[in-house]
């Protein structure tokens, strides 16, 4: 038995209890109303009577209000469990988050290293491109005077066929 209801059950007897003396009380005024004493006397108790009746209901309430402090602390304690199930699942997607934050973390780190090393290989890449660009031009220039030359003693060698024809007519 819970302490609620122990309360509940002593209000209940105290109420019962007090019944049986108010019958007595009324009992009494009925048979002595003839002196002036007594009559004064009843009147205190009817009147003592009357403050425990207002009283009964306020007890009557009490019950009303030990169901509803009953019913409350269910709720609240549904509503505790409630919360401490939502806590776990708090804390499970919590720790979930925290995992996928260190490996994007790790992910993040990766890609940096990536990105330095493809911007080592594209400045490397960028002075060979240079130099091969250079060499491109030397060459060309190489390959220009080689058909100027090529040009000078194609010309060279046509004069000298004039003139061994020349000589030879």
């Amino acid at each position: 038995m819970t302490l609620t209801n122990e309360k509940h059950e002593e209000k209940v007897q105290s109420k019962t209890e007090g019944e049986p003396q108010n019958e007595d009380n009324k009992n009494n005024t009925t048979t002595d109303d003839n002196s002036p004493k007594e009559t004064s006397k009843t009147e205190e108790k009817q009147e003592i009577s009357k403050e425990k009746e207002k009283d009964s209901p306020p007890q009557k309430m009490n019950c009303e209000e030990c169901q509803k402090n009953k019913m409350n602390l269910v709720n609240a304690l549904k509503h505790i469990k409630t919360l401490q199930g939502n806590s776990t699942k708090l804390i499970e997607y919590y720790e979930k988050v925290k995992k996928e934050k260190n490996t994007l973390e790790e992910n993040i780190k990766k890609f940096k290293t990536e990105v330095t090393n493809l911007q080592n290989k594209l400045t490397s890449n960028e002075l060979e491109k240079s130099k091969l660009n250079e060499l491109l031009s030397k060459s060309q220039i190489e390959i220009s005077e080689l058909k100027k030359s090529s040009n000078d003693t194609q010309n060279s060698i046509t004069k000298i066929e004039e003139m061994k024809e020349e000589v030879i007519n």
